[in-house]
Order: structure tokens, then sequence, then C-alpha cells
């Protein structure tokens, strides 16, 4: 399952449902009962950390979208000239 987080943010997670219990009113749900990887940053007011890593990430996708565009405009002129 696709779990959608902060909409604002849109940070995405995949879960997997692995049963379905009684409920147990001694238990305070949701249930974490694994975890893999890092946790993302949280969207804090006032945490630069966060704007931080969302400004790095926007230039590190803004420059892999310029070096694709070089690329396939390489590719494109490589393409024309060696059609005779």
């Amino acid at each position: 399952m696709l779990f959608l987080y902060d909409y604002g943010d849109e940070q995405h997670f995949i879960i997997m449902v692995k049963r379905f219990v009684t409920y147990d009113y001694d238990v305070e749900y949701p249930e974490l009962v694994e975890s893999v990887g890092e946790a993302p940053l949280q969207n804090e007011a006032g945490n630069g950390e966060f704007q931080q890593a969302f400004s790095t990430l926007r230039e590190l996708d803004t420059k892999l979208s310029e070096s694709t565009l070089n690329l396939r405009n390489a590719l494109d002129v490589l393409s024309s000239s060696t059609k005779l």
C-alpha cells in the first residue's frame, strides 16, 4: 500500500499490512512493528535543517534535468550528423 504523508511535501512510503488483529485496549494504536531505513526530516517551524535539505534536493534535481537535456541535445546532434 502506498501511504502519503504530508500532503505539502509529498512524502510517500510503502507500507504492508501483514495481518489484522483483535483490538487490544492496552495498546496505543497505530503500533509500529518494524521500520527500515532512516526517517525523513520533519518540516517543523524554524527547522532550518529541513529547508536546507529540501533546497539541496531541488538544486540536484535542477542539475540532473539540465544534464539530461544536454545529453539529449548531444545525442540529437550526433544522430543527425550520422544520417547521410
